[in-house]
């Protein structure tokens, strides 16, 4: 899944310049158009819920999970060092784990 997201979603996405070469940027990119970022936060739920990847909530929208990923972008996310090198597609995958955790397998 590593890259085709964001492949994915350039493709699709109007002649807008979203960066996303790493949060940071991307973040800043979102100032003109928050949309797009909104957009590109529903691309990886959908990603994630078409490849069985976490644990989101079936009783949650695509739209209101993406909400909640892109609001946990521009806060704990931003404000975490972990997320300052790694990639912007990585740290989404992070956010889905953190934002919705899947519990552990029973033993």
């Amino acid at each position: 899944m590593k890259g085709i997201v964001i492949a994915v979603f350039l493709l699709a996405a109007p002649a807008f310049a979203t960066d996303t070469s790493s949060l940071s940027a991307f973040l800043n990119s979102c100032q003109y158009d928050t949309k797009v970022c909104r957009d590109f936060a529903r691309t990886i739920v959908l990603t994630a819920r078409s490849q069985n990847y976490g644990c989101i909530p079936p009783s949650l929208s695509a739209d209101d999970a993406a909400q909640a990923l892109f609001l946990w972008m521009r806060g704990p996310a931003s404000a975490d060092p972990r997320f300052l090198k790694t990639s912007l597609e990585d740290t989404l995958w992070s956010g889905i784990d953190e934002l919705w955790p899947c519990a552990p397998p029973a033993n």
